[in-house]
């Protein structure tokens, strides 16, 4: 699987240009997850309304939960939020990044020059609760 080029993505001098303030949540997280996971939160007027995750490993960053909440979409929030992760992960010296697209964000993705690489198959229990699974199929371990 290809990764896009992070070079073609970098935020001039790593700073948003609209009201948005990034947080990196990463220093109150530190003990529990090293340096390979970078959270942030956009606040808006004192509020959280947006958030990324950043996963470093075998010398790729997973761009992972882009998320702005509903009301504040098509404003630039969760393309500076992707600009942020994409910036940071091209300081830390990585070249490459990965993602998993939803049809809402898809349009964004592509216009950072992300490619589609391949699709995922996702399936779910439809009539059988998790716990009577579980308890089906795990006796005995």
């Amino acid at each position: 699987m290809q990764a896009s080029p992070l070079a073609m993505h970098m935020l001039p001098n790593g700073e948003a240009k609209t009201t948005l303030k990034i947080k990196s949540r990463y220093r109150r997280l530190k003990r529990l997850f090293t340096q390979k996971v970078r959270f942030y939160s956009g606040v808006h007027n004192g509020q959280v309304v947006a958030t990324s995750m950043i996963f470093f490993s075998a010398g790729v960053a997973g761009i992972y939960f882009v998320s702005v909440i509903p009301e504040l979409r098509n404003r630039g929030m969760g393309r500076e939020m992707m600009l942020r992760c994409i910036y940071d992960a091209q300081e830390l010296g990585y070249n490459y990044c990965i993602l998993q697209a939803t049809d809402i964000g898809e349009h964004l993705y592509r216009s950072l020059g992300f490619k589609l690489c391949g699709t995922l198959k996702y399936f779910f229990f439809t009539d059988v609760s998790v716990q009577a699974f579980l308890q089906n199929n795990t006796k005995g371990t």
